[in-house]
């Protein structure tokens, strides 16, 4: 499970720095955490990113990238305790000029 939230969490902070970058979208940073999670092999993970419309934020202000996956279907063992549980992480980072 530890080796799940850091890779929630890595995936999470390459998006976000994906949707700092000029002109990217919603659909971009999905597309660079999907590639993370696979890497690492993570399974039924899903992307939110917060908000939608990256273009439309103005220096200041935040854009937040969450990703979820439920720790049953990414456990090396069986192990009853996760069962039906999900881990996830948040990273969030400030538009700039």
């Amino acid at each position: 499970m530890i080796f799940l939230k850091q890779s929630l969490t890595a995936a999470s902070y390459e998006g976000v720095r994906v949707a700092l970058a000029p002109g990217s979208t919603a659909a971009n940073v999905q597309t660079v955490c999907q590639q993370v999670l696979k890497d690492r092999r993570i399974d039924g993970a899903t992307v939110t990113v917060k908000p939608t419309d990256i273009a439309a934020l103005n220096p200041g202000e935040f854009v937040d990238v969450t990703i979820s996956a439920p720790c049953a279907s990414n456990s090396v063992v069986p192990i009853r305790f996760y069962k039906g549980r999900n881990l996830s992480a948040t990273a969030s980072m400030m538009i700039e000029n």
